[in-house]
């Protein structure tokens, strides 16, 4: 018969297996502890969202410059989107900046402006005529694209004008031909000083070029007034006569005509067009003489004699 364990046995049983739990505890906590030359682990970092999702900062814009070129939908891109009218493209004054390529679409808040006169929906694009002074204000067509480059589209767009004071060098059937300067020895529009490294202070007055521009009259806008301020026509004007004129700059191409006076009449380019002063309410601007009654002179063509 074998004698039970005594109690100084069960005692030494009892402390090794405590030793043992005790040391396999110290190996875990040591093992979740960096070692001073081992690597230590960095916590987990969230990937960065991709750059389509970023948002915009891009924002709608004005840009004054030049019409260089406006290209009509075609029947296969009007059947896309019935609301189409074409393509504009805007060269900027801007020095350096690209073509500005505007989507036109029809809009009821599409509004095109000369002077105080807003062109009707079916003869707006007819004055998208290259050289043309202009402002656009432009927008996205989809303002919400992840695209990096949104396509713009056309929001309004102004002819902006120029007074010029000269002489009449010709008067033709739809329009007149003036020789002058801008008002007040003002640059023409788009003017770039032909020296920008001088210092400030330093830099010459740059005379101002006579040049000749051939003016096209515009219905419902064009004005022709005398020496009393008083509605007029081209009969009491002749090559030789000093003049007056507002008119939206087109460099060497056609511009537009919005008034003509003496030189001793002030130009008040409010009371032209629609919505003129209370004095005039209700009476129908003068127009200028036509190539064809009813019908607007083919666009791009020269006032013609």
């Amino acid at each position: 018969m074998i004698p039970a364990p005594t109690t100084p046995s069960r005692r030494i049983l009892l402390a090794i297996l405590i030793g043992l739990l005790g040391l396999s505890l110290s190996t875990d906590a040591f093992a979740q502890r960096p070692s001073r030359g081992g690597r230590q682990r960095r916590p987990e970092r969230k990937a960065p969202p991709p750059r389509d999702e970023k948002p915009s900062t891009e924002s709608p814009g004005r840009t004054e410059g030049t019409i260089y070129k406006f290209s009509p939908a075609d029947e296969d891109e009007r059947k896309e989107d019935e609301k189409l009218l074409g393509e504009l493209k805007i060269k900027p004054f801007e020095e350096g900046a690209r073509t500005l390529i505007l989507i036109v679409r029809e809009s009821e808040d599409l509004k095109i402006k000369l002077a105080n006169h807003e062109f009707e929906r079916d003869e707006m694009t007819f004055y998208f005529q290259k050289g043309l002074h202009v402002e656009a204000e432009w927008g996205f067509l989809n303002p919400d694209s992840k695209r990096k480059i949104k396509k713009k589209v056309l929001r309004g767009l102004t002819f902006l004008t120029t007074v010029i004071e000269g002489e009449v060098e010709d008067v033709r059937d739809v329009g007149v031909e003036v020789r002058g300067v801008p008002q007040n020895e003002q640059q023409w529009p788009g003017y770039n000083p032909p020296d920008r490294n001088r210092p400030p202070g330093t830099s010459e007055k740059e005379r101002v070029r006579p040049r000749n521009l051939k003016l096209r009259f515009i219905e419902d806008v064009t004005k022709v007034r005398n020496d009393e301020n008083e509605e007029s026509d081209m009969g009491d004007f002749k090559k030789g006569d000093k003049v007056k004129v507002t008119a939206v700059y087109a460099g060497g191409k056609i511009g537009m005509l919005v008034m003509l006076t003496p030189p001793n009449v002030e130009h008040d380019i409010t009371s032209t067009g629609l919505g003129p002063k209370n004095d005039d309410r209700g009476r129908t601007p003068p127009q200028g003489p036509r190539s064809r009654p009813g019908r607007r002179p083919k666009p791009g063509s020269a006032p013609q004699g």
